[in-house]
């Protein structure tokens, strides 16, 4: 059964928020950064649907489609230069980028309408994390760029945030939706869900004192 055009519309507008947000932030953090940033992101976007077209996720979790991004942002907390780098990437931007949850959370719920995707991991089953998306907002407030954030609640949302979806991936690897495998539905969790993850590790990274 076919997803539909606009579904596949309303999640394409979802992907490029992605790189909308993540684009803003690398030029906060380094003009010379965006150009290469683009590229690289640019050539995953390819990518991801050109190996998912030859089969190469078919017998392997799903997640691992996502795990070179997640990787190249983790790797990048331990080596100094990326390191700082991540330091002048704006809190705020980091916090407003999760709000594309709830466009993600809306696109599911239309695979599950159209009977692509188990309705338990939507919204309207044990997926909680629309919630995240609706509050990014008021959170990215809270990580005001002119003083000191609010550490406490920033620190408890991230957390939770990265705790519901952990949990989401969890089961949808256990699921193992087939839509997911294809195009477009490849690039969220070869690129939407790493990079939301990732911005918590770096917010979490950042908020957490060093002992």
């Amino acid at each position: 059964m076919d997803a539909g055009l606009g579904l596949v519309i309303a999640f394409a507008v979802v992907v490029a928020a992605t790189i909308v947000f993540c684009g803003l932030a690398v030029r906060a953090a380094s003009r010379r950064a965006v150009l290469p940033f683009v590229v690289v992101v640019g050539a995953w976007l390819v990518a991801l649907p050109v190996l998912a077209g030859c089969g190469v996720f078919d017998q392997l979790p799903m997640l691992v489609a996502g795990a070179p991004v997640l990787a190249v942002i983790v790797l990048a907390q331990l080596v100094p230069v990326t390191r700082r780098f991540c330091d002048r990437l704006p809190l705020p931007m980091l916090t407003y980028l999760q709000v594309v949850r709830a466009g993600v959370e809306l696109c599911l719920f239309g695979l599950a309408m159209n009977h692509l995707l188990p309705i338990g991991l939507t919204f309207a089953g044990t997926n909680f994390d629309i919630v995240i998306g609706f509050t990014a907002p008021v959170f990215g407030n809270l990580a005001f760029p002119g003083g000191r954030p609010a550490r406490g609640p920033l620190l408890i949302w991230n957390l939770i945030g990265l705790a519901l979806l952990a949990r989401i991936v969890g089961q949808a690897v256990v699921a193992q939706p087939h839509a997911m495998l294809e195009w477009p539905w490849i690039w969220l969790a070869g690129f939407v869900v790493p990079v939301v993850a990732g911005a918590h590790v770096i917010t979490l990274r950042r908020l957490i004192p060093n002992r």
